[in-house]
């Protein structure tokens, strides 16, 4: 079996049991479902470990009004925004950020129809709408 194969019958088996607990899990719950399938590789979790935090320190950089100034090429170049970059830096970053905010807008619009609400005086799903299909061309 390959690792995607494996990796989607562990996200089924975690669904499963979310469907069954009218959809929510505890991250200890998931971790113990997938406990039996787990591979151990010291190497490769050390690597890992580094990975994360180091994208978390590069992440957290910010400047003195509190905004992220680095971000990730689709090579895993961090980029510093506040320091001059080519016209195709910027476009890549400001792509990858349209993105974020696109399936955030999507991710809170079903979050509203699955509540049946709109939000009365602020913003209603046909502005909403339009926004999201705006920033899906722009992307």
């Amino acid at each position: 079996m390959s690792k995607k194969e494996i990796n989607e019958n562990l996200s089924q088996i975690i669904k499963s049991a979310m469907d069954e607990n009218d959809g929510k899990i505890e991250l200890q719950d998931a971790k113990e479902l997938i406990r039996p399938y787990f591979v151990y590789d010291n190497d490769k979790l050390i690597d890992n470990a580094l990975t994360v935090k180091t994208r978390y320190i590069i992440y957290s950089l910010r400047d003195k009004k509190g905004v992220r100034i680095c971000f990730a090429d689709d090579s895993g170049t961090y980029m510093d925004i506040s320091k001059p970059l080519s016209d195709d830096e910027y476009e890549k970053i400001e792509k990858q950020l349209r993105e974020k905010a696109v399936g955030a807008m999507k991710a809170w619009r079903k979050i509203l129809r699955t509540r049946n609400k709109d939000i009365a005086g602020q913003i209603s799903f046909d502005e909403l709408d339009n926004f999201i299909i705006y920033y899906e061309k722009q992307a």
